[in-house]
């Protein structure tokens, strides 16, 4: 199961959350520590009770604002992946962007999906502080949708750049793009 913690931003790293979790006994498949505007995210990947990781993550200062359980269904069959990667880009969730179309893409192999995906891992790694990462994977993009002809992929590479400033990118409305044919 899915954990997703959003709690008001503090100083704390990826190992620290790691950590507390093992001295509690509980194993982590994952962890992502998001960091955007306003909030972090932690997202964890755990067989445990909810109540049981808030209280591990108070315990090393998180103070909770909300909390998502998310039970994996495994039947993505029917999801437009064009429309989810909308939805889910304006509401900034992009891990759960790369998650949900990679398996679509994994049984498709369609290379316009694979450069949906690549879309998000600017974001991700803006979220994650990897902020000297974030330039890379824009140029990365923009090199996948070159070697396509992908107007609408170049189109997304295209404003991300206009979007970069002083090592940041700030959000992008990718339906301009999308709507192209």
């Amino acid at each position: 199961m899915r954990i997703i913690v959003y709690a008001e931003p503090i100083g704390i790293e990826r190992k620290d959350v790691r950590e507390a979790l093992s001295k509690a006994g509980i194993e982590a498949g994952h962890i992502i520590l998001r960091t955007d505007y306003d909030h972090i995210e932690i997202d964890l990947e755990v067989d445990a009770d909810p109540k049981s990781i808030l209280t591990v993550l108070k315990g090393i200062g998180v103070r909770p604002q909300g909390i998502s359980v998310i039970e994996e269904d495994g039947d993505d069959a029917d999801i437009d992946p064009i429309q989810t990667f909308l939805e889910y880009f304006a509401r900034g969730w992009f891990w759960e962007i790369h998650e949900k179309l990679e398996k679509i893409w994994r049984r498709s192999g369609d290379p316009f999906l694979r450069g949906l995906i690549l879309a998000t891992i600017p974001y991700v790694k803006q979220q994650m502080r990897q902020y000297d990462k974030v330039w890379e994977a824009i140029e990365r993009l923009e090199r996948y949708a070159a070697e396509r002809g992908d107007e609408r992929l170049t189109c997304l590479a295209k404003e991300m750049k206009k979007g970069y400033r002083d090592g940041r990118l700030s959000r992008i409305d990718p339906r301009r793009c999308l709507s192209r044919p």
